[in-house]
């Protein structure tokens, strides 16, 4: 049971890389969205904008992917962690980063501003993923710590 958090994780992984692919918003997406962020505004301030969001955009593609990264690579390292050695530390570790996500996803529905993009379907499925996890993160810490006494137990 302690290795079911691998599946979570492998899981949490390929939605990430699924959502990379074929969900990322394009720069004339990007754009627009900051547009309706930022609101109504001048002519002057108009054209400063375009210029700012045209870097905006660009440098989104680059941290969306540097973030796509970082996820998949957090998520095999603590699969391996869990899979070589498995603990209640990985569980409790990927449960504490749901419980933090799951807050910051709902203080972004609050926020007028950054409601439209806290609700965009790869946020939604995500969102509908994690109580699936949270029940195999709990299995899996329930598996670890089973692990750990039967270390403990023998010589």
């Amino acid at each position: 049971m302690a290795r079911v958090a691998c599946a979570a994780v492998a899981s949490r992984a390929i939605y990430t890389v699924y959502a990379f692919l074929a969900l990322r918003p394009s720069g004339e997406e990007v754009i627009a969205e900051l547009r309706r962020v930022k609101g109504p505004v001048t002519l002057d301030e108009a054209a400063i904008d375009q210029v700012i969001f045209e870097r905006v955009a660009d440098i989104f593609v680059w941290l969306s992917g540097g973030m796509t990264v970082a996820v998949v690579g957090l998520c095999a390292g603590l699969g391996i962690w869990q899979w070589r050695r498995p603990g209640t530390a990985m569980p409790l570790t990927c449960l504490c980063i749901i419980a933090f996500t799951v807050l910051v996803t709902l203080f972004g529905i609050q926020n007028e501003h950054v409601r439209a993009a806290a609700l965009e379907p790869q946020n939604l499925i995500l969102l509908m993923m994690k109580p699936v996890l949270v029940v195999m993160l709990f299995a899996a810490y329930r598996g670890g710590r089973f692990c750990q006494l039967y270390r403990k137990d023998t010589p």
